[in-house]
């Protein structure tokens, strides 16, 4: 047998019902229902009324039987795509296709529409053109690069510097020699002082020459950072080039927009070819052409009260009715639960998500559906209809129907739906109960009050 922890009775109010003949008879000798009673009376030649054969009989008794009763609340939720997505063009443009409409299936992929791209495809021309001649700049530059990394001119200085000061030496060398002579008086003073101005000036050769290769040097190095420099803002203009070109082409992609997955259109709320739409990066977050949605996967966003949200749990199963489809259940899972409570219509409780796990062909989006979620249940129970037990002050009891004579007899109630009742002690399978209080002229055996006070004690 299953849990008992719940409510025994639905919120189902099982009480003695109150006399209603005298009521009856008042009404009965009004002259306007009297006139109409004759009528009746006098139309039908069996005097059974119109209504009489309509209608059977209602049903008196029951007999105590097995069955398995469960007990479950139900809460109401809208179904809706688990994928719904707003399709929004990402740049400005107008709508050159626009193959699919309302209702139609889209595979992943497949075109939903696509923006004019005239203009994107000339500037998609002109960033190339910009790399070509960006290249073509850096082709310069590593050249200049290229001549500047030679240092020719250095080399020459270098070896002019090496040529004048062997010219030194050498003069040098004469110098000492002819001074030696001189001082020997063995050569005349117009030769020495021949001497000297050749020494001289073959010094100053190497200074000359010096100074020559520190300006080369100089020259080469602003040249060398020149080059350098050139080329660098070559490369980075080529860089630029190419970024440009790929924003060109991402932009230009953007003016096709696929299916992202197997989707059906729901809306769309543009009417023609040659409308303008605004991208998604605008203030107003662009302009929603359509609506898509895989309706393969259905939920429902249900609002469970804070009382019953105990009674749920994660990938928990539960029945669910659909309103639109008469006779239509489907089985659900519980995906997730808020984990905070919202108030939704003035009742305070906690968002669910359920998945459908088999999705009927007739079920669409904004349908109302009902969960049914299961508080307790009892498998092959003994039980009665509701309308057999009675409550008091000292509990429930029943009517046994036996050879005509109704005896009142204490019960104890375990799991209830709303139209059977468990009897866990009291009754026995195949007795016979009745379903209305008995009537004034039957003959009653009443519970011994010893048994009552026993039992309220």
């Amino acid at each position: 047998m299953a849990d008992r922890n719940g409510p025994l009775i639905p919120n189902i109010d099982i009480a003695r019902p109150r006399p209603y003949l005298p009521r009856l008879l008042k009404h009965l000798f009004h002259p306007v229902f009297a006139f109409a009673l004759i009528c009746a009376v006098g139309c039908n030649p069996n005097g059974e009324s119109a209504s009489g054969k309509r209608k059977k009989e209602r049903q008196k008794t029951a007999v105590v039987e097995q069955r398995d009763i469960s007990f479950s609340i139900s809460v109401a939720g809208e179904i809706g795509p688990a994928e719904q997505v707003s399709v929004r063009p990402e740049v400005n443009g107008r709508i050159s296709e626009l193959p699919v409409d309302i209702g139609d299936k889209v595979k992943s992929g497949d075109l939903l529409f696509a923006l004019d791209d005239k203009d994107l495809q000339i500037e998609l021309e002109t960033r190339r053109t910009e790399i070509a001649s960006a290249n073509l700049e850096i082709r310069k530059a590593k050249q200049e690069l290229d001549v500047a990394d030679q240092e020719v001119e250095l080399d020459l200085r270098r070896d002019s510097i090496t040529r004048a000061k062997l010219e030194q030496q050498k003069a040098k060398d004469d110098h000492a020699r002819n001074k030696i002579l001189f001082d020997d008086e063995l050569i005349s003073k117009e030769v020495m002082q021949s001497v000297e101005s050749a020494y001289e000036l073959a010094k100053n050769a190497v200074l000359q020459a010096e100074r020559n290769l520190q300006l080369s040097q100089e020259r080469f190095r602003k040249a060398k950072e020149r080059a350098r420099t050139n080329y660098e803002l070559a490369t980075n203009a080529v860089l630029k080039a190419q970024r440009n070109l790929e924003l060109t082409q991402d932009r230009l992609s953007e003016t096709r927009i696929v299916a992202p997955f197997d989707c059906t259109v729901l809306t769309r709320s543009i009417s023609a070819v040659g409308q303008a739409v605004s991208g998604s990066g605008g203030f107003n977050s662009g302009t929603e052409v359509m609506t898509i949605a895989n309706l393969n996967e259905m939920i429902i966003d249900a609002h469970v009260n804070q009382a019953d949200i105990t009674r749920l749990s994660a990938d928990m199963e539960v029945d669910v009715a659909v309103e639109a489809v008469i006779g239509l259940t489907v089985k659900g899972r519980v995906e997730r639960i808020a984990p905070k409570a919202t108030v939704r219509s003035g009742i305070k409780g906690f968002g669910a998500r359920i998945l459908l796990i088999s999705v009927d062909a007739r079920i669409q989006p904004g349908m109302t559906a009902k969960i049914s979620i299961p508080v307790v249940s009892a498998e092959n129970a003994l039980s009665v209809p509701l309308a057999a037990v009675f409550t008091e002050q000292e509990g429930r009891y029943v009517y046994v129907v036996v050879d005509g004579v109704y005896e009142q007899r204490a019960v104890e109630v375990g799991v209830s739906d709303y139209r059977f009742a468990e009897i866990l002690s009291g009754l026995n399978a195949g007795e016979t109960v009745s379903l209305e209080m008995p009537g004034e002229d039957a003959e009653v055996k009443e519970m011994p009050a010893e048994k009552d006070k026993g039992k309220r004690g």
